[in-house]
């Protein structure tokens, strides 16, 4: 728990009324009670088909419920993991395009909070 001890803490401080889309849907259920969309578009293929469209901008699902009003809930660690094993020879760029629509509200150590 204590890998994921500041952005827990951080989702436990959002209104009652937030609704999160999360990498880690599980985690944040068992430690807060808040209940997350799953991220599904969060994969090596859907990242890929979308390399060059922000999060946000797409016609996915995830990109609508981002549009109105979802928060992106994302653990960094993971992040890294998955944008350097996508796209291993210019991942830091690849997820610089991801997040280019997407504002911290609250960064962490361990994660961060976007809208």
């Amino acid at each position: 728990m204590t890998r994921f001890l500041e952005l827990i803490r951080e989702i436990t401080r959002l209104p009652g009324e937030s609704r999160l889309i999360s990498n880690q849907a599980a985690l944040i259920l068992l430690y807060t009670g808040k209940y997350p969309y799953e991220f599904p578009g969060f994969t090596c293929d859907a990242l890929k088909a979308r390399s060059e469209t922000p999060f946000g901008a797409g016609d996915s699902a995830d990109d609508q419920g981002y549009r109105e009003g979802k928060i992106l809930a994302l653990f960094q660690e993971d992040v890294d993991f998955l944008f350097s094993f996508c796209f291993p020879k210019d991942w830091p760029a690849r997820e610089l395009t991801f997040f280019s629509r997407s504002t911290p509200v609250v960064t962490t150590s361990d994660g961060d909070l976007y809208r």
